[in-house]
């Protein structure tokens, strides 16, 4: 009779019992195949997408109305709007998108580095109401 870890079993010797490993134990790898994770200092910035130009833009004109408790009732309503709009409206953010991916733009925008859109031109037109008013 041969003496395991266990206790005794006849006629196996202890190293042929199979001995599960824990799993708390690090199994050795060699991780030298892996590329070296990038600081994110060094890392360069995605390009912004359409949407994520969309979701900038609107978003803070959103934002200025009031009329959003949270940010996920703004959020929520961005992402209807964005699926509301048509293949039209969509192309003139997809080609900002671009322009900006040219400018080698980040994810950081600043509104103003965006081309503009016909917005500004109402916020215009509702500016000389209000100075004609006064």
């Amino acid at each position: 009779m041969l003496l395991t870890l266990n206790g005794p079993v006849s006629g196996l010797p202890v190293s042929q019992l199979h001995v599960p490993m824990p799993m708390s134990m690090p199994m050795a790898a060699d991780h030298s195949h892996k590329k070296r994770k990038l600081d994110k200092a060094d890392r360069k910035p995605r390009t912004p997408s359409a949407y994520n130009l969309f979701v900038k833009e609107e978003g803070d004109r959103m934002r200025q109305t009031g009329q959003f408790d949270s940010q996920t009732d703004l959020m929520r309503e961005l992402g209807a709007a964005w699926k509301r709009l048509t293949p039209g409206e969509r192309l003139v953010w997809e080609n900002k998108a671009k322009t900006h991916e040219a400018e080698g733009g980040d994810v950081g925008i600043e509104s103003s580095s965006v081309p503009d859109t016909e917005e500004p031109e109402e916020a215009t037109e509702s500016e000389e109401k209000k100075k004609k008013k006064t």
